[in-house]
């Protein structure tokens, strides 16, 4: 689900209404590139009302000892700048850095093709609990040592950048259009979602009447 909402976010669609025949999103290459396609030749149509967005005004922080993320005042946009450790050593060269302002050319060229990612490890563990059942060798990068089975990374800190997606897909679960700096440090959803109902306590709280 994560992957069709960084697509609709991404391309700064937020009025859509979608119809399901499945129990799921489909898997697809493993990214939102295919969804982001999708939506870009259907056309997208800029309507009157203005968008709805919040400013984070003061700092947020999510900590649990792990893993960190940071929402920073930044009124131009989205900005965001993601770390993610090189898992012991399986990741090729180490920790990976990316940083993107959130524009539909910027989340097309840089984010959206970036596909999900585990550890070989991982793999059995997974199926043992009936998860990953559509996910392959083609739809997922996963990573042995420090290669990658029976597949080719199509950035060399791809797995850095698709986290940066699944943020990106979460943070459309806010009530509002987030203008913020995110710093990420190592999270997953868990930690994104924990921001996410935060901002929306806040927003909640800044909607109230005022008497």
């Amino acid at each position: 689900t994560e992957h069709f909402l960084a697509a609709a976010a991404g391309l700064g669609l937020d009025n859509v209404v979608v119809e399901m025949s499945a129990v799921e999103m489909p898997g697809l290459d493993g990214s939102a590139i295919q969804f982001a396609d999708v939506l870009r030749a259907a056309g997208l149509i800029e309507q009157g009302p203005a968008r709805a967005t919040y400013d984070v005004s003061e700092t947020i922080a999510i900590d649990d000892g792990k893993s960190t993320i940071v929402a920073l005042p930044y009124k131009q946009g989205l900005k965001i700048t993601y770390t993610l450790d090189d898992h012991g050593g399986a990741l090729n060269g180490g920790a990976q850095v990316v940083e993107v302002e959130l524009t539909e050319d910027n989340f097309v060229r840089h984010i959206a093709s970036a596909r999900t990612f585990c550890m070989a490890k991982e793999v059995e563990m997974l199926r043992a609990l009936g998860l990953g059942k559509g996910a392959t060798y083609q739809n997922t990068c996963v990573y042995d040592g420090t290669r990658v089975i029976d597949n080719e990374l199509r950035f060399k800190d791809e797995a850095a950048r698709h986290k940066v997606l699944d943020l990106i897909g979460d943070l459309a679960m806010c009530t509002r259009r987030i203008n913020a700096h995110l710093i990420a440090v190592r999270t997953g959803h868990r930690e994104n979602m924990a921001l996410v109902q935060e901002l929306n306590r806040r927003i909640e709280r800044s909607e109230r009447p005022k008497f």
